[in-house]
């Protein structure tokens, strides 16, 4: 016995003596939290059970007259019935909750909007190899992003998008039937990984069947819909040996080749870089769309005046949208506008950039200025 379950076991022997020589309900009570203490510090179900025979064998070499009472079973019985219903208790409640982590296991390796395999299932997936293990096998983990998705959810519907993306994982799964699985990893992309030692296939090569893929429209409730899919890739064991990683640098190199309007890039260790300093431009971007912030610098519009060629008359202007970062660097639009576009923040400058024309539009009526001004909005 340990020394733990050594001090429970001398404990419940005084409880069998007292009650023994006078029961009461104290000693129903105080097995019962024996009972709970042992199960709670970690000792099995099955040592509880064995307390009490053990107990009683003690018992009998040690203070052998308390055991000739004729009525000792139904003065000890108790005792032993609290422990075994404590333990059975016990536990169920063990395997319920065993049941309950299982479940939401399974429910965390698939995604409960597509039915596809979850973000969590491919990362467990992935076949990791360490050194130690014997020669590693390369593979590839691919990231498919879904372009325009977010927009046409937005005008079609929520589950007309999850419908598009379970859509787009089967067909990858039935392109690259050879490969583990297809997941979804994010709301607008899909993943998987390559065959380990399956190294036929170069990343043009999937990048063009993927694309090829996406080329027959998409049916859903009858409506053929075009997508377009642009594709990121890193390898294992060259750009990283962390499931996690190989497959957040697969998504990096997917939104660059987003940036850059390619179909495809194989992730280099520039992008990851990249993709920071465009999380803390928008991050700076943001502050500046805040009015109350001193962060993030300043928002202007410029006005840009058209002039009629013949008469040399200004018959409007267009707005153009500036940008001065708190220490006073000028951020260009063609760095800012299209990291906007990517992301639900688009929709704050489009807004800023129409109400801030309109109150210059007002001001210069007030003035007796009569001036179209135009705007440009993001088609996204």
């Amino acid at each position: 016995m340990t020394k733990s379950l050594r001090e429970y076991f001398e404990h419940y022997v005084e409880i069998i003596q007292a009650r023994l020589k006078s029961p009461d309900e104290q000693q129903l009570l105080d097995a019962s939290e024996i009972g709970r203490q042992m199960l709670s510090s970690g000792i099995a179900p099955e040592d509880v059970g064995e307390i009490h025979e053990r107990a009683i064998a003690q018992i009998a070499e040690t203070n052998p007259d308390l055991l000739l009472s004729e009525s000792i079973d139904s003065t000890v019985s108790p005792l032993v019935e609290v422990l075994v219903s404590y333990g059975n208790e016990f536990r169920r409640a063990t395997e319920e909750k065993e049941r309950v982590v299982e479940e939401l296991r399974t429910r965390s390796l698939t995604d409960a909007e597509t039915g596809l395999s979850s973000r969590t299932a491919l990362v467990e997936s992935l076949p990791i190899q360490f050194e130690d293990t014997g020669e590693i096998v390369p593979f590839s983990v691919i990231s498919v992003g879904i372009d325009r998705l977010t927009e046409l959810s937005a005008a079609l519907g929520y589950q007309f998008g999850k419908t598009l993306v379970k859509l787009a994982g089967v067909r990858l799964s039935d392109l690259f039937i050879d490969e583990i699985l297809v997941a979804r990893a994010g709301p607008d992309h899909l993943a998987f990984h390559t065959k380990p030692g399956n190294t036929y296939l170069s990343d043009q090569n999937y990048g063009e069947q993927i694309q090829a893929a996406f080329e027959n429209p998409f049916e859903v409730d009858g409506e053929p819909v075009i997508l377009d899919a642009t594709i990121g890739i890193s390898h294992y064991p060259g750009h990283s040996t962390n499931s996690d990683q190989l497959l957040q640098r697969a998504e990096i190199a997917m939104r660059d080749a987003q940036r850059s309007q390619r179909d495809f890039s194989t992730f280099t260790s520039g992008q990851d870089r990249d993709a920071v300093s465009e999380i803390q431009l928008l991050a700076k971007l943001r502050h500046a769309l805040d009015a109350d912030s001193l962060e993030g610098g300043i928002l202007e519009l410029h006005y840009q005046p058209k002039v009629a060629i013949q008469s040399g008359a200004t018959v409007g202007c267009e707005a153009l949208i500036r940008w001065t970062d708190e220490e006073g660097q000028a951020i260009s639009p063609a760095m800012f506008i299209p990291a906007a576009e990517r992301t639900g923040i688009q929709k704050r400058v489009d807004n800023w950039v129409m109400s801030t024309a309109a109150r210059q539009a007002f001001e210069w009526r007030q003035m007796g200025l009569d001036i179209p001004i135009a705007i440009n909005l993001s088609a996204r």
